[in-house]
């Protein structure tokens, strides 16, 4: 057993005698010559073994050390934060402080203030209202940029300064004082093939613009006038003119009191010929029945008038040569006394003869006046179809594609009515005059009769 330890000591001192030669050959330094007996390798290993206790102890001083330190560090930053905690709760106390009094100047401008929440809301409704008034007001047409400040007044989010408050009342005021001034100015007009040029345009008020005797109409996207491609019907252009030259003080003339909203209506409407031609082909074909309607209704009218005037001539004249159906009764009982069978036919014959020329016409007549509000109802029925199907083509989105089918539907009804009315009326009143002659005829005939035939009491 001692030599098998003695003989690993000696293999352990060889290995650590080893690993000293391959230090001492990387070390810069001179090397050292080995242990020359076992007494020199046990010196040197009791050597290296005491100078590795004390570079363990000096690494153990140094390890108390930082834990020294690093405990200094933790108990610094313990009180740091607890410095920092009592720090944030006096921050704490005075943010609730701050609030609380924040708060309370808020219920106090509250109360001082009163009414002026409501007095702002009003400033802006009202600076609204006026800047969407300056905005389409003909005196912007010459006076230019007179919604900047109200611009500004309207985008504000805050209270409003006195200069503003200053401008909505100077812009009112110069609105008012410009409605009731008559101005002449020069500015350039958007002529209908749309070309500018520079003309003497008239301004009164804020009401209607004229322009070399023509109405114009204020353009507020452009700030420019634009000459209306159509003037009303009632407008004459020789006044408009001299209006514009007048150095009358008081002088008449035509004005929009609704600043142009009146003026576009009437120059919307369309015209008579306008609308006579939404109704299409069934239009012109029921004007043109209740023209010949109306011709022959009229002629029939002259005709029956003349007849009775004559009519009545005979009754008041004695004679036998009296004019007219009542001479020619009278005719016929002169020639036929002898023979009261034959005078009975002959003025039957006369009378009835007499009621057919009278009702001549009127047949026609009655068929136009119902026929034109069955065409009425076809152009209706036309209309309708054709709107139908710009609905199934581009649906129902844009009502200005199917204004053309509705506006022969209701024109054309509304012509048939118009010409089946009078036409109507025409004929009844054609044929209650045509039964009452016949009346009065067949009241002569058996005057005649009674005259003539022996048999009777005269």
């Amino acid at each position: 057993m001692n030599v098998s330890r003695l003989l690993a000591l000696a293999c352990l001192l060889h290995l650590q005698l080893a690993v000293a030669q391959d230090e001492a050959a990387q070390s810069p330094e001179p090397a050292v010559s080995g242990p020359q007996s076992i007494d020199e390798l046990i010196q040197q290993v009791r050597e290296q073994r005491s100078l590795e206790m004390q570079n363990l102890r000096a690494r153990e001083q140094r390890f108390q050390q930082q834990r020294d330190q690093q405990q200094a560090l933790l108990e610094q930053v313990r009180a740091e934060r607890i410095q920092a905690e009592a720090l944030a709760d006096q921050l704490r106390l005075a943010y609730e402080e701050g609030e609380n009094r924040l708060a309370d100047l808020e219920t106090e401008l509250s109360d001082k203030t009163g009414d002026l929440d409501d007095f702002f809301a009003v400033v802006s409704q009202i600076s609204i209202d006026a800047l969407s008034m300056i905005e389409g007001s003909l005196v912007s047409g010459q006076i230019s940029d007179r919604h900047q400040p109200l611009n500004e007044l309207v985008d504000s989010t805050g209270i409003p300064s006195m200069d503003q408050l200053r401008s909505l009342w100077l812009a009112l005021l110069e609105e008012m004082s410009q409605n009731g001034r008559v101005v002449s100015f020069e500015q350039d007009i958007i002529a209908g093939n749309g070309e500018a040029a520079t003309t003497e345009v008239t301004r009164i008020g804020a009401f209607s613009a004229i322009a070399s005797g023509s109405y114009l109409r204020y353009l507020p996207e452009t700030q420019r006038f634009l000459a209306l491609a159509q003037q009303p019907e009632q407008v004459n252009r020789r006044e408009l003119i001299n209006f514009s030259n007048a150095d009358e003080r008081f002088m008449p003339i035509s004005v929009d009191p609704s600043r142009g909203a009146i003026l576009g209506m009437i120059l919307q409407s369309p015209t008579i010929e306008q609308r006579v031609a939404q109704g299409g082909l069934i239009g012109y074909i029921i004007l043109l029945l209740g023209a010949i309607g109306l011709a022959l209704g009229l002629y029939r009218l002259v005709a029956l008038l003349w007849l009775q005037r004559t009519f009545n001539r005979g009754q008041q004249s004695a004679s036998d040569r009296a004019s007219g159906m009542l001479g020619k009764l009278r005719s016929i009982a002169a020639t036929n006394a002898g023979d009261r069978e034959v005078l009975a036919t002959r003025l039957d014959e006369f009378v009835s003869g007499a009621s057919n020329k009278l009702h001549w016409g009127l047949a026609t007549l009655a068929i136009f006046a119902a026929v034109s509000p069955l065409l009425g109802l076809l152009g209706t029925v036309t209309g309708m179809i054709e709107t139908f199907q710009i609905i199934t083509l581009f649906g129902a989105g844009d009502p200005r594609l199917m204004s053309g089918g509705i506006s022969q539907a209701l024109v054309t009804t509304q012509l048939g009515l118009a010409v089946a009315i009078p036409l109507l009326l025409l004929h009844s009143f054609l044929h209650s005059r045509a039964n009452r002659m016949v009346a009065l005829l067949d009241e002569e005939s058996a005057s005649i009769y009674a005259k003539y035939d022996p048999g009777l009491p005269a």
